[in-house]
């Protein structure tokens, strides 16, 4: 059986979400990952909360997840000693059982089982209406906004009977998902025919336990599901940085469920059966690692700033010193999404979360040059709530900080939000947003995997979007002006609101508002013009040392928000200010500079020669090398070239990167 990434009909974002979803990309391509919010999911919770473990529905739910905009993944995968293979199982399947001819095979699903699979119609839950409701323009209300966006007047830590949870967050998400795991329940080993599960894939269904198996749902498997993925979506355009976050666990006994056998000598994996292995077998083109990580700190000249400015990180995130030869280099600094994209051309991350002690012995050095270490690109940020989905402790934002080395972000994740069935669910995932902190779903959303019902799923996603608001940016060639359908064309810039906790709405651009401008290059230094003027000219009153900009983190924009609240002093009109995006040049395409032409494509002649996917621009770069090679070595003796695959300064640029 051959499966791919198919998501479902729907699972893609459409307008607005299309555009409010690249506009976030593209105004954080430069900013360094590791500040960069991404919307996470445990797989174990989205896609086997029944405990059922098979291709068809797993390829279908990790494709919905895909699709709808998760970039992080948690994934717990279990080393089966028998098999000797990684398997996403959490208990060993005997080899008799995946045997159709042998009467002792333990395969017990009959066919009225599937329908306990099926999912009921969804009841009316928030996640639903909201998704249901977003996409049109909201009536703008003080009723409605507090319903969708709970405020934050005030980032001061303080006690309140209303807190939703003050417990001490675990140092990572890992396999407590699967509750079910330490049972005691006996295997039934039985004399039974192999009865094909589900139907219309003639698979078998393993019971081992708890668990409901199928005897090849394995690493293989969810690796070739991301490659199909990445392959597939590898257009200027589409193009994502995901992460992949790898708990370790020892499958349980099948002789006895409530043990799990410690794996050590020739029981644990050989170096062939490594996770860097399987992880490199399909997808080595795409990653990231943490040997390109340290060649890259070490030589900043060599690396992160020898590319075009768009590509370029911002170094103000990060520290850097001087080294020998006037040679750059970092110990804290992180690529930027542009970096890795269009100059290293990867577009995953790999990294360890838990790991057993049954597993101890696992040769961790052996994936040390494809895989980050434990909490190395996701930390977990300890947080408290407040019954309306107000973060009360554990805020990143401080009022009273503005330098990046005192307000640390990086990597901080969360999975704590208000329950999914309460009405505070959303506002408590933008908040946490807000706040500088990814949410992390760590659990199933009213008992429904993301294959059998993907909208609360979606509308989780959608809840992480830090810059618009919801229905925004509106598309106003669509919208009639009875009065003067002109007047349309000249909605093309975006406003932050204060009344709207700083969310971005599109504005007519002949409109006289006051312009938001960063101080030097400071990340979280803002200040408001203080004349008012039209779009067009709001770079010209930014007081000097400053430029007119557009945040590009949730972060960032919480702390324009407080420089727009200190500026208006209650007046509403100043409550508004430009910023630095606009879609002057083509319609839905949001750019930043008031001259900025669109990069995407406009018609069919351009899509076939500027929508190049990254994975084939990589190919032709090669192809180029290696002739290259070859003349070179019937000239003469040269050195060897660098690690680095050679990049393509002149004649040759990506789409897709706004200035």
């Amino acid at each position: 059986m051959s499966l791919g990434y198919d998501p479902d009909e729907g699972t893609i974002p459409v307008s607005p979400w299309t555009a409010a979803f690249l506009a976030e990309r593209d105004v954080s391509i430069r900013v360094p990952i590791n500040s960069v919010i991404q919307p996470g999911v445990s797989i174990t919770r989205a896609c086997f909360a029944h405990n059922q473990f098979e291709e068809r529905r797993a390829a279908k739910c990790l494709s919905n997840l895909l699709a709808i905009g998760y970039r992080r993944f948690v994934l717990d995968i279990f080393w089966d000693p028998g098999r000797q293979i990684w398997a996403l199982c959490p208990a060993q399947i005997p080899d008799s059982a995946s045997n159709e001819d042998d009467d002792n095979s333990i395969v017990l699903i009959p066919p009225s089982t599937e329908a306990t699979l099926q999912s009921a119609t969804f009841a009316a839950h928030i996640e639903r209406d909201l998704f249901n409701a977003l996409p049109t323009p909201p009536v703008m209300s003080g009723n409605w906004l507090d319903a969708i966006f709970a405020r934050q007047e005030s980032s001061t830590p303080f006690t309140s009977k209303n807190t939703i949870s003050t417990t001490e967050e675990r140092t990572s998400i890992s396999s407590s998902s699967i509750t079910e795991r330490t049972t005691s329940t006996p295997i039934t080993v039985i004399s039974a025919s192999p009865i094909p599960f589900p139907p219309s894939t003639g698979q078998q269904i393993i019971e081992v336990g708890p668990y409901r198996c199928t005897s090849t749902i394995d690493l293989h498997f969810l690796v070739s599901i991301f490659s199909d993925y990445l392959q597939k979506t590898a257009t200027t355009i589409q193009a994502e940085l995901n992460f992949l976050t790898i708990n370790v666990h020892a499958a349980i006994s099948f002789s006895n469920a409530s043990e799990t056998d410690a794996s050590s000598g020739s029981s644990l994996p050989t170096p062939d059966q490594l996770l860097s292995a399987h992880l490199r077998s399909n997808l080595s083109s795409f990653l990231y690692t943490p040997n390109m990580l340290r060649e890259d700190r070490a030589n900043l000249n060599a690396s992160w700033f020898d590319v075009v400015t768009d590509r370029r990180p911002d170094s103000s995130y990060f520290s850097t010193s001087l080294a020998e030869n006037d040679i750059f280099t970092t110990l804290d600094g992180w690529p930027s999404e542009s970096f890795i994209e269009f100059d290293e051309y990867a577009r995953l991350i790999a990294g360890f979360g838990t790991i057993d002690p049954q597993m101890s012995d696992y040769n961790l050095s052996g994936d040390a040059d494809t895989i980050f270490p434990s909490e190395y690109t996701m930390s977990v940020h300890n947080v408290s709530l407040s019954k309306e989905g107000n973060v009360e402790r554990g805020c990143i934002f401080d009022e009273f900080e503005k330098s990046v080395s005192s307000v640390n972000s990086s990597w901080a994740v969360s999975s704590r939000f208000a329950s999914s069935d309460s009405d505070f669910f959303h506002a408590s995932i933008s908040n946490l947003t807000s706040c500088g902190i990814s949410p992390l779903l760590n659990t199933t959303i009213a008992n429904h995997t993301a294959d059998e019902d993907f909208l609360p799923y979606q509308s989780f996603a959608y809840a992480t979007i830090w810059s618009w608001l919801p229905g925004e940016p509106r598309n106003m060639s669509t919208e009639s002006n009875e009065s003067n359908p002109d007047d349309n064309s000249l909605f093309r810039c975006a406003t932050a609101h204060a009344s709207l906790n700083g969310r971005w709405r599109v504005s007519d651009c002949t409109k006289k508002h006051h312009a938001a401008c960063r101080v030097g290059n400071e990340p979280y230094i803002w200040t408001i013009a203080k004349g008012r003027s039209s779009y067009s000219s709001s770079a010209e009153t930014c007081p000097g040392n400053s430029t007119f900009a557009v945040p590009r983190t949730p972060l960032e924009n919480r702390y324009l928000l407080k420089a727009i609240k200190e500026h208006a002093d209650g007046e509403e009109d100043d409550s508004i200010v430009w910023i630095n995006m606009n879609s002057l040049d083509v319609q839905d395409c949001w750019v930043s500079g008031v001259n900025t032409t669109c990069p995407y494509v406009l018609n069919e002649q351009d899509e076939r020669s500027r929508t190049v996917i990254v994975p084939t621009v990589a190919a032709v770069v090669v192809f180029v090398i290696a002739a290259l090679t070859v003349f070179v070595k019937c000239a003469a003796n040269r050195q060897n070239s660098k690690r680095r695959r050679k990049r393509v300064r002149e004649g040759w640029e990506y789409e897709g990167v706004p200035s």
